[in-house]
């Protein structure tokens, strides 16, 4: 699954996981991207979970 897709799996809109990816991937920022789609994907599942309301 690309970046692109993880982030619309978890909520986020296609125009904006786009243009999210572009600028990581822009500043050259690996690191920053799998950090940002971690924390993403981790928030959507709290609030699947119910941990967040």
């Amino acid at each position: 699954m690309t970046p692109v897709e993880r982030l619309i799996a978890a909520g986020i809109r296609p125009d904006c996981a786009a243009e999210s990816v572009m600028w990581y991937q822009a500043q050259g920022d690996d690191y920053g991207l799998q950090k940002y789609l971690d924390e993403v994907e981790a928030r959507k599942e709290a609030l699947d979970n119910g941990r967040i309301s």
